[in-house]
Protein backbone atom coordinates (compact mmCIF):
# COMPACT_ATOMS: atom_id res chain seq x y z
CA UNK A 1 0.00 0.00 0.00
CA UNK A 2 1.70 3.39 -0.93
CA UNK A 3 0.82 6.48 0.60
CA UNK A 4 -2.61 7.08 1.17
CA UNK A 5 -4.78 8.60 4.28
CA UNK A 6 -5.81 6.49 6.51
CA UNK A 7 -9.34 6.73 8.42
CA UNK A 8 -10.92 5.32 11.42
CA UNK A 9 -15.23 5.78 11.51
CA UNK A 10 -14.33 8.77 8.81
CA UNK A 11 -11.59 10.29 11.03
CA UNK A 12 -8.85 11.53 9.23
CA UNK A 13 -5.13 9.55 10.83
CA UNK A 14 -2.89 11.37 8.36
CA UNK A 15 -0.90 9.96 5.57
CA UNK A 16 0.70 6.94 6.67
CA UNK A 17 3.48 4.60 4.50
CA UNK A 18 2.53 0.73 4.90
CA UNK A 19 -0.40 -1.26 5.96
CA UNK A 20 -2.18 0.48 9.40
CA UNK A 21 -3.50 -3.09 10.17
CA UNK A 22 0.14 -4.55 10.36
CA UNK A 23 0.58 -1.96 12.22
CA UNK A 24 -1.86 -2.04 15.20
CA UNK A 25 -5.00 -4.19 15.73
CA UNK A 26 -7.98 -1.73 16.52
CA UNK A 27 -11.03 -3.86 16.90
CA UNK A 28 -14.32 -1.52 17.62
CA UNK A 29 -17.27 -3.73 18.94
CA UNK A 30 -21.17 -2.33 18.99
CA UNK A 31 -22.11 -2.34 22.18
CA UNK A 32 -25.72 -3.56 21.52
CA UNK A 33 -24.04 -6.58 19.37
CA UNK A 34 -20.70 -7.30 21.58
CA UNK A 35 -19.40 -11.14 21.28
CA UNK A 36 -18.19 -12.10 24.94
CA UNK A 37 -14.49 -11.81 23.84
CA UNK A 38 -13.43 -11.27 20.29
CA UNK A 39 -11.20 -13.94 18.97
CA UNK A 40 -9.18 -11.09 17.37
CA UNK A 41 -8.34 -9.10 20.55
CA UNK A 42 -6.71 -12.01 21.44
CA UNK A 43 -5.27 -13.13 18.26
CA UNK A 44 -3.46 -9.02 17.97
CA UNK A 45 -2.46 -9.79 22.01
CA UNK A 46 -0.72 -13.13 20.72
CA UNK A 47 1.20 -11.12 17.93
CA UNK A 48 2.33 -8.72 20.06
CA UNK A 49 0.18 -6.37 18.26
CA UNK A 50 -1.22 -2.94 20.19
CA UNK A 51 -4.62 -3.64 20.89
CA UNK A 52 -7.38 -0.62 20.95
CA UNK A 53 -11.06 -1.75 21.65
CA UNK A 54 -14.09 -0.55 22.98
CA UNK A 55 -15.21 -1.13 26.93
CA UNK A 56 -18.22 -4.18 26.08
CA UNK A 57 -18.86 -7.61 26.82
CA UNK A 58 -15.20 -9.19 28.36
CA UNK A 59 -12.79 -7.20 26.33
CA UNK A 60 -12.34 -4.89 29.73
CA UNK A 61 -11.30 -8.26 31.68
CA UNK A 62 -8.36 -8.95 28.89
CA UNK A 63 -7.33 -5.18 28.24
CA UNK A 64 -5.59 -3.52 30.81
CA UNK A 65 -6.57 0.29 29.56
CA UNK A 66 -3.04 1.95 29.39
CA UNK A 67 -1.45 -1.36 30.73
CA UNK A 68 -1.94 -4.17 27.79
CA UNK A 69 -4.18 -1.85 25.01
CA UNK A 70 -6.28 0.71 24.78
CA UNK A 71 -10.37 0.82 25.78
CA UNK A 72 -12.74 3.41 24.53
CA UNK A 73 -16.58 3.78 24.99
CA UNK A 74 -18.85 2.53 22.21
CA UNK A 75 -20.23 4.41 19.84
CA UNK A 76 -17.38 7.09 20.05
CA UNK A 77 -15.74 7.46 17.16
CA UNK A 78 -13.18 10.59 18.07
CA UNK A 79 -12.11 8.48 20.84
CA UNK A 80 -11.46 5.77 18.89
CA UNK A 81 -9.82 7.77 16.78
CA UNK A 82 -8.00 9.33 19.18
CA UNK A 83 -6.40 5.99 20.69
CA UNK A 84 -4.95 5.34 17.43
CA UNK A 85 -3.55 7.97 17.33
CA UNK A 86 -1.83 8.24 20.46
CA UNK A 87 -0.47 4.96 19.41
CA UNK A 88 1.26 6.15 15.73
CA UNK A 89 2.39 9.23 17.52
CA UNK A 90 4.22 7.30 20.07
CA UNK A 91 6.27 3.99 18.60
CA UNK A 92 8.02 3.63 21.91
CA UNK A 93 5.09 3.49 23.74
CA UNK A 94 3.15 1.74 21.82
CA UNK A 95 5.23 -1.15 22.12
CA UNK A 96 5.94 -1.23 25.71
CA UNK A 97 2.05 -1.43 25.74
CA UNK A 98 2.22 -3.98 22.79
CA UNK A 99 5.34 -6.45 24.55
CA UNK A 100 2.86 -5.86 27.97
CA UNK A 101 -0.05 -7.07 26.28
CA UNK A 102 1.56 -10.18 24.68
CA UNK A 103 3.20 -11.41 28.27
CA UNK A 104 -0.45 -10.75 29.53
CA UNK A 105 -2.10 -12.82 26.56
CA UNK A 106 1.04 -15.63 26.98
CA UNK A 107 0.46 -15.61 31.08
CA UNK A 108 -3.56 -16.28 30.27
CA UNK A 109 -4.43 -17.57 27.24
CA UNK A 110 -1.24 -19.90 25.57
CA UNK A 111 -1.78 -23.30 24.74
CA UNK A 112 0.46 -24.11 27.44
CA UNK A 113 -1.62 -21.80 30.12
CA UNK A 114 -4.74 -23.43 28.62
CA UNK A 115 -3.38 -27.36 28.75
CA UNK A 116 -2.58 -26.63 32.48
CA UNK A 117 -5.69 -25.15 33.30
CA UNK A 118 -7.62 -27.88 32.17
CA UNK A 119 -5.40 -30.23 33.19
CA UNK A 120 -5.82 -29.13 36.98
CA UNK A 121 -9.52 -29.16 36.29
CA UNK A 122 -9.81 -33.05 35.17
CA UNK A 123 -7.02 -33.68 38.34
CA UNK A 124 -9.40 -31.55 41.00
CA UNK A 125 -12.56 -33.78 39.56
CA UNK A 126 -10.75 -37.09 39.49
CA UNK A 127 -9.30 -36.53 43.09
CA UNK A 128 -13.33 -35.83 43.56
CA UNK A 129 -14.32 -38.96 42.65
CA UNK A 130 -11.91 -41.10 44.36
CA UNK A 131 -9.81 -41.83 41.08
CA UNK A 132 -6.87 -40.51 41.73
CA UNK A 133 -3.99 -42.99 42.63
CA UNK A 134 -1.77 -42.79 46.23
CA UNK A 135 1.43 -41.20 44.01
CA UNK A 136 -0.05 -40.15 41.04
Amino acid sequence: MGQCGEFVDGHALGHRGGDLVNQFAAHRSDARTAEGLPIVILEALALGKPVVATRVGGIPEVIEDGETGLLVAPGDPRALAGAVSALLADPGGTSALAERGRAAWRARFSAETMVRQVERVYLELAAAKGLMREGA
